[in-house]
């Protein structure tokens, strides 16, 4: 155990985790207070979707998810900005439809 704590990267990793517990620690009190601590789960899973739709299109499911994710966040802001629902409402509708079409992308994908 004394050589494994003695290793030179798991000082570098320890710092890094110490410093970015530290961050999140803050910035979360601003997700929260803007009523969007949702945000991580709806965009990651919005990239579902994505990655579904580039197996249909024998695209790089990567970059497909990557750009599906961007949009739906940009979905989301402009939810906001626009003032037309919650965030958290906006969040949970784009969650639920891209989770949804990325279950109809697969279904096309195996046809």
């Amino acid at each position: 155990m004394d050589e494994f704590l003695s290793a030179g990267f798991l000082h570098r990793a320890f710092l890094a985790g110490v410093v970015v517990s530290g961050l999140c620690g803050v910035l979360s009190v601003f997700v929260v207070l803007r009523k969007m601590a949702f945000i991580g789960v709806g965009i990651s899973h919005s990239a579902f979707g994505g990655v579904a739709l580039g197996l249909v299109m024998a695209m790089s499911p990567f970059w497909t998810g990557l750009a599906f994710a961007s949009m739906v966040a940009l979905l989301i802001e402009w939810a906001r900005s626009a003032g037309k629902v919650e965030e958290d409402t906006a969040i949970g509708i784009l969650f639920s439809a891209s989770m949804a079409l990325g279950v109809i992308f697969l279904h096309l994908s195996r046809t």
